[in-house]
């Protein structure tokens, strides 16, 4: 069998974690007539650290936070550090535009300065032309993991 007219398409699932990717597919074999196949795969961003169903639902928690970075020592630490917060990760700039433009609320948003597709400074134009008063912060990877914890802390207090 080989594949033919592969068509791909993503959109964004209810603005959360998952991408949906809608595809054709015409397989053909020398016993079979060409058969078309349309169907749809749902893909979790794993990446992101957590299931939709525990991303939508985080009621023990009075804040959530986005923090857009790759350091997952830095995340550990402000998941223990930071109690009173749900803190999502998005691995990339493209995912976290995705979660930035989408219908749930953030309390704050914590940019790493340097990313693989982007930098904080991009990040920070793209947040503030859709979520103007949300408090933002980008941090440099010189800076300690305690003095990041500290001014999430106090950017949270006074929003």
């Amino acid at each position: 069998m080989r594949l033919l007219n592969f068509v791909a398409v993503r959109i964004s699932l209810f603005s959360t974690a998952a991408l949906i990717s809608a595809r054709s597919l015409r397989l053909e074999s020398s016993h079979q007539p060409s058969l078309v196949f349309k169907y749809q795969i749902v893909f979790i961003l794993s990446d992101c650290e957590c299931s939709s169903h525990y991303f939508n639902s985080s009621p023990d928690h009075k804040y959530r936070v986005l923090y857009t970075g790759s350091d997952l020592h830095l995340l550990k630490f402000l998941q223990s550090g930071l109690k009173n917060c749900f803190v999502v990760r998005a691995p990339s700039g493209y995912v976290a535009r995705i979660f930035i433009a989408g219908q749930i609320d953030y309390s704050l948003f914590l940019f790493d300065e340097k990313l693989s597709d982007a930098t904080g400074a991009d990040l920070e134009c793209f947040t503030r032309a859709r979520r103007e008063c949300t408090p933002l912060i980008i941090f440099k990877p010189s800076d300690s993991f305690c003095s990041v914890v500290k001014a999430v802390t106090r950017s949270l207090e006074h929003s």
